[in-house]
């Protein structure tokens, strides 16, 4: 049943209108309107009617009180009409009629829901595929920080984490354009040359921020990343509307239909070309490192302070080892544990930097549940340790 309800307030005190039969009649203004035993005739359909009125508690003012009730769907659009030229006829008694029950709109959501929740599983189905076949992140699962505000749901066991992230993130981990993980040793080459010849137009190429759909993706498809990610973020401004219950109508319906249209077989290719894609060991830490800043706040605020450290640790520690030992290239551990063997750093902080690896290993490989105070705590250690180390943001070693 296509029920819609209003409520209307008297706004004009210069319009007389405070029973049915006026209200009636200024209804019948538009002569496409005929009101008659609880029926409203308008064009080809008949449409059940009721109306009540009163007054409102301690004042002079009248209220009316008006459902509609039709469901042939058939017809929808002439009903539709209808609605709109009641609206534009109480258009002169009130500015704001209030919108009880809206059938229209629940109407189309229903439409819209099963084929936003399909696009939105072929996103996440390519999503988790691509991480799982080619990064082989086992610590995608459930597991969050407590209470941590993110887009994630934690509540939902079930699924692997990707079913718990929400919508709009989706978009984020394919289209957010992230900088090389040692964009700071090019810009400090930058910063060095002294005449263009000492550049490398290479170098300077990889400054240029990428994203992971550029990069593994784009080749592949035909549509462009800015046309796709428009049509995302338009897909999920209707989404957000079926999901919270807003006005929704044909048009919305029609446009959910069309931007699923152009994005499904996007997605659905880009799918199918995963298996020409070959990722090497150090770029598959690079997307654990970004899919976790994508996807929860703190722990990209971690990872982010986390990075200055392991780049200081690595940088010092080369005063201390040979050519052989440099092309060998230890462990971070093994780096930390030199430079508080040769007295660089004292032993406090080398524990405290042993104990911030801990954390670090703890969100990449999720080997066990941290809370939103521990992860509070690191970073305030972090913030600690690197003013201690004399690192500034730019990790150049100042000390």
């Amino acid at each position: 049943m296509l029920k819609l309800e209003y409520l209307i307030f008297i706004d004009n005190e210069g319009i007389k209108c405070n029973d049915e039969k006026s209200f009636n009649h200024l209804l019948q203004s538009n002569p496409d309107i005929e009101v008659k035993n609880n029926k409203i005739k308008y064009k080809s359909i008949t449409v059940d009617y009721e109306l009540t009125f009163g007054q409102i508690a301690d004042t002079n003012r009248t209220y009316f009180h008006l459902i509609f009730n039709y469901n042939e769907i058939d017809k929808i659009d002439i009903y539709v009409s209808l609605l709109k030229s009641v609206k534009s006829v109480i258009h002169i008694i009130t500015k704001t009629p209030q919108t009880l029950y809206d059938g229209i709109s629940i109407y189309y959501s229903n439409l819209a829901y099963p084929i936003i929740s399909d696009i939105e599983n072929v996103m996440r189905r390519l999503i988790t595929k691509f991480m799982l076949t080619k990064v082989g992140v086992d610590w995608i699962k459930d597991r969050t920080p407590d209470d941590v505000k993110s887009s994630i749901n934690s509540s939902n066991k079930d699924l692997t984490y990707l079913h718990n992230v929400d919508f709009i993130q989706l978009k984020n981990f394919l289209f957010s354009e992230n900088y090389p993980v040692h964009k700071e040793n090019l810009v400090k080459k930058l910063k060095e040359a002294k005449d263009i010849s000492e550049l490398n137009l290479d170098d300077i190429k990889v400054l240029i921020p990428n994203s992971n759909w550029e990069r593994y993706f784009s080749t592949n498809i035909s549509i462009s990343k800015e046309k796709l990610i428009k049509s995302w973020d338009d897909l999920y401004d209707l989404r957000c509307n079926v999901a919270h219950n807003k006005t929704f109508n044909k048009t919305d319906y029609e446009k959910v239909k069309s931007l699923c249209d152009e994005i499904r077989p996007q997605l659905v290719q880009a799918f199918d070309s995963l298996s020409k894609i070959e990722i090497d060991k150090s770029t598959r830490e690079m997307l654990k490192e970004e899919i976790v800043n994508n996807f929860n706040v703190l722990y990209g605020e971690f990872i982010s302070k986390w990075r200055l450290i392991e780049k200081w640790v690595f940088e010092s520690s080369k005063m201390f080892i040979d050519d052989e030992e440099n092309n060998k290239r230890p462990t971070f551990t093994l780096d930390l544990r030199k430079l508080m063997q040769t007295g660089y750093m004292d032993r406090e902080t080398y524990q405290r930097i042993r104990e911030l690896y801990s954390v670090r290993n703890d969100i990449f490989h999720n080997s066990r549940n941290l809370t939103e105070n521990e992860i509070h705590e690191a970073i305030f250690d972090l913030f600690l340790v690197i003013s201690e180390l004399n690192i500034d943001e730019t990790n150049e070693i100042i000390k």
